[in-house]
């Protein structure tokens, strides 16, 4: 009883936000000049943004220049944050600013929101060349730096261009660099392979082929960094030397893991790393290095007759464009956001950890704040994750928006901490695709200790790690503890994860206690690993009381389900097809192989498996005789392979006779076409006659993205 009336009280502050959402996309549209509840003495203050028209020394009060007068818009964001500090405003009132959207906005700074003077704030954007027409015009703030000193062709067999540039504002050193706004690639080598590990294992450093380096550099070492894959990540770390006399690589700084580690298991890593930032490497369209020391920029552009003095070149000036800390009722619609640098500054840092967890910032990085929104805007060219709902941030909407080129994942929320109290969140009906440019295990969508958010109707695509993450702790612990509580995940479609680069993702990872998430209505296609687990629906450690429905899984390298180990899971109704797709891998269809010691039970009721390589049923399988409860129960469930020499073989090698003698799938039929539609074009719908519609398969209905 207490637990409805908690949440009851909780559905109407998230409808009072929905309401607010609803209002400001009307304010921004034009239809309206005021939101929520309107009080006789509200005074509501409009500001406007020009780049090109504006002046710091106007009142900001008009969209251009009036004449004779100094009324106009401002010149900077900037200016017009720090006369925010100095407005008192009335306590109901909102600030509707508007930037031009005629003009780039320019900034060698993060914009900092905080506390009072910055709430209650709609950010907008405007045309000056017809300020009194409502529309979508997008105005554009880049944190980039331009460069726009002269090139000169510096070695024409390899077509290296150099130019000397005037020092970046705010920055003298930077990772990032973009022609024509696609992003190009610092100065490395072809992907490696190291020759043995160190004895013992060590976080510091390998054995390396010495035929890969007969004469290793010796100069520019300091910037230097080596990637070095794991399974699930790869470390970034700085190189500190090469020792030729045993043939070892030395870094500064640790991998989180001893490298070697995974090799012993399926070749995870496959031994691999590549170095990066250094002059000697520079030998691909599309690479470049900076020479801090000599100011000197070079470049080999994209195609050979490019001229980079007719290109727009841009640098990242710094790690965060937008930063909101302690502010609430602040909202942003029809902004573009462009180009952030990513982390890892320091050759003593540990820049490794699943989901990209050790980044420390976003491009857009938001704490201590609430009912912020985000409509409509597009954020491209980051080096982190795009946007971070971090500690102590709730009810907060990400809507309708665009996450492009970004350095690792496209939304986080909340963090691994004891308590970071985020809940409330809605990321909905966006697009967010080609992350992990830069840190290759970063999550399209990242929930970790967070709780009532609703992840919806989002299309996200080409992430070399998982596609959405929740939970964020790997044992049997209390919600009090895991935090990732009543979330919904649905109607998402996810494709193209994996992309042969990292091992063991899914589309849907979970991990923990996660009591009250219900994941359904997903369509996930195409994961591919390097090597092993290329799952769509990971139920990792300890992940409990999830509820896995009407979610579609097509070409899976490993099996469409893996539950690691885990308690009261109910998977039903959901579609794995083609699972075991890439072939080489052990599961095809359905897989658990809970730790010695770990309980682990789920029921799998209702749903069909089409599989075309490994084995319908892998891992450890046995209840009866263990130290610790173990039960699965499976009933009304299809069972079906295309491959004719594929076993029909389930839990612990038993035949489809011992299996049902134990009361497993009972009322389920195996070697029966299911009958879809047209399943190799993800049709899949059910033909009158299947016989899964007799065993009580409801049609999955989807409106994904």
């Amino acid at each position: 009883k207490k637990r409805k009336m908690l949440h009851s009280g909780l559905d109407k502050k998230r409808l009072v936000f929905v309401v607010l959402v609803l209002q400001v996309s009307l304010v921004i549209l034009g239809y309206s000049i005021r939101v929520l509840d309107v009080e006789e003495d509200r005074l509501d203050t409009i500001y406007y943004v020009s780049a090109h028209k504006g002046n710091d020394l106007w009142s900001g009060s008009k969209p251009n220049p009036a004449l004779n007068s100094n009324e106009g818009p401002f010149k900077t964001i900037h200016h017009l944050l720090s006369h925010l500090q100095t407005y008192h405003s009335h306590p109901h009132s909102t600030i509707y600013i508007y930037l031009d959207s005629d003009s780039s906005h320019f900034i060698s700074k993060p914009l900092i929101l905080s506390s009072t003077p910055h709430s209650n704030l709609v950010w907008s954007s405007y045309s000056s060349s017809s300020p009194s027409i409502p529309s979508a015009s997008v105005a554009t703030v880049t944190a980039g730096w331009q460069i726009r000193t002269p090139w000169t062709k510096s070695h024409s067999s390899l077509n290296i261009w150099t130019t000397k540039i005037d020092p970046v504002p705010g920055r003298h050193y930077f990772k990032s660099l973009w022609i024509n706004s696609t992003r190009a690639t610092r100065a490395r080598t072809p992907m490696l392979r190291w020759a043995k590990p160190l004895t013992p294992l060590s976080q510091y450093g390998f054995v390396y082929n010495p035929l890969n380096f007969p004469s290793p550099p010796k100069d520019h070492l300091e910037r230097m960094n080596a990637l070095v894959y794991a399974s699930w990540t790869a470390s970034r770390n700085y190189v500190k030397n090469f020792n030729t006399a045993n043939s070892t690589l030395m870094f500064t700084n640790p991998a989180q893991w001893r490298i070697g580690t995974w090799e012993g298991i399926d070749s995870a890593s496959g031994n691999r790393y590549y170095l990066e930032n250094h002059p000697s490497f520079l030998d691909a369209p599309g690479e470049w290095f900076y020479d801090e020391t000599t100011s000197l920029l070079h470049l080999i552009p994209f195609s050979a007759a490019d001229d980079p003095n007719k290109d727009v070149i841009s640098v990242a000036v710094n790690e965060q464009i937008l930063v909101l800390s302690g502010v609430e009722n602040v909202h942003f619609a029809f902004i573009q956001y462009m180009f952030s640098d990513f982390g890892c500054n320091s050759n003593t840092e540990v820049c490794d950890g699943q989901s990209a967890s050790w980044e420390q910032t976003a491009a857009i990085h938001v704490l201590s704040s609430s009912f912020i929104t985000f409509m409509n805007i597009t954020l491209r060219g980051t080096g982190g994750y795009g946007i971070w709902l971090d500690t102590d941030t709730n009810n907060t909407a990400i809507i309708n928006s665009l996450l492009t080129d970004l350095g690792s994942g496209g939304v986080r929320v909340g963090n691994g901490g004891a308590n970071p109290r985020n809940f409330g969140h809605i990321i909905a009906n966006n697009h967010i695709t080609h992350g992990t440019q830069i840190t290759n295990s970063g999550c399209g969508i990242l929930v970790q200790k967070s709780s009532q958010c609703t992840i919806s109707n989002n299309l996200i695509s080409h992430f070399n790690y998982t596609g959405i993450s929740i939970g964020w702790t790997w044992n049997y612990t209390p919600t009090s503890v895991s935090g990732a509580t009543d979330n919904i995940i649905s109607d998402n479609l996810i494709s193209h994860i994996g992309n042969y680069d990292l091992s063991d993702m899914g589309c849907i990872y979970t991990l923990g206690n996660s009591t009250g998430t219900t994941i359904t209505h997903n369509f996930c296609h195409d994961v591919y690993t390097y090597n092993y687990g290329a799952w769509c629906l990971y139920a990792d450690q300890a992940t409990s009381h999830i509820v896995w429905s009407k979610n579609i899984c097509a070409r899976t390298k490993s099996a469409g389900l893996h539950q690691h180990f885990g308690m009261n899971n109910l998977f039903e109704n959901n579609v794995l097809y083609d699972g075991g797709s890439g072939g080489h891998q052990p599961d095809g269809g359905v897989r658990t192989d809970p730790d010695t010691g770990m309980e682990n039970e789920f029921r799998f009721e209702r749903n069909i498996v089409v599989w075309s390589n490994g084995s319908l049923f892998y891992g450890n399988w046995q209840e009866e005789g263990g130290k610790v409860p173990r039960r699965y129960e499976l009933n009304h469930n299809v069972y079906y392979t295309p491959i004719s020499t594929n076993p029909y073989v389930f839990g612990n090698g038993k035949t489809w006779g011992e299996w049902q003698k134990m009361g497993k799938d009972v009322n389920s039929v195996i070697k029966t076409d299911p009958e879809f539609e047209n399943p190799q074009n993800f049709d899949f719908r059910l033909k009158s006659g299947s016989v899964a519609l007799k065993l009580g398969f409801q049609p999955i209905s989807m409106k994904c993205g």
